[in-house]
């Protein structure tokens, strides 16, 4: 089922206001796929029946890390999804939407892999840029448990 005018507009702010700055194209008409330039997780959102939304997700960590915030569903996924969770109301779909944002940016490999891409270019031969390597490291660390 395509989505209202209204639902549509509704996903795409809840998708925006929770970090997914990018849309992407719809391959059909159910499922509005988006992205952020801040992570890696992407993120498809459907409406059924007016009043069931569906969130999937392209990082199965991510949906396992939010056991409390819906249930989980298992119909036909859109194509690179691996997981997905139902929900009954749009506060609930903002709720789940920032949680999955914030663990996207801090579950387990997330924080290292933006720690290697900043620090690859850095010397490390004299103590003095290794220091320097270490402080770029816990600015990450923290920023890390704070998303967390």
């Amino acid at each position: 089922m395509t989505p209202g005018p209204i639902s549509l507009t509704l996903l795409e702010k809840v998708a925006t206001d929770n970090g997914f700055d990018l849309a992407g194209a719809r391959n059909d008409g159910a499922w509005l796929p988006f992205a952020s330039s801040q992570t890696s997780l992407r993120i498809w959102l459907r409406v059924l029946e007016g009043s069931l939304y569906i969130v999937a997700f392209s990082r199965r960590e991510v949906c396992a890390a939010l056991p409390d915030l819906g249930a989980p569903w298992t119909n036909p996924l859109p194509p690179g999804a691996c997981a997905a969770r139902g929900l009954a109301d749009a506060a609930s779909l903002h709720r789940l939407i920032r949680r999955a944002f914030q663990l996207s940016r801090a579950l387990p490999d997330a924080p290292l892999q933006v720690f290697l891409q900043r620090t690859a270019a850095l010397p490390r031969a004299t103590e003095a840029e290794r220091l320097v390597v270490q402080r770029v490291g816990q600015d990450l660390f923290r920023n890390g448990l704070l998303d967390y």
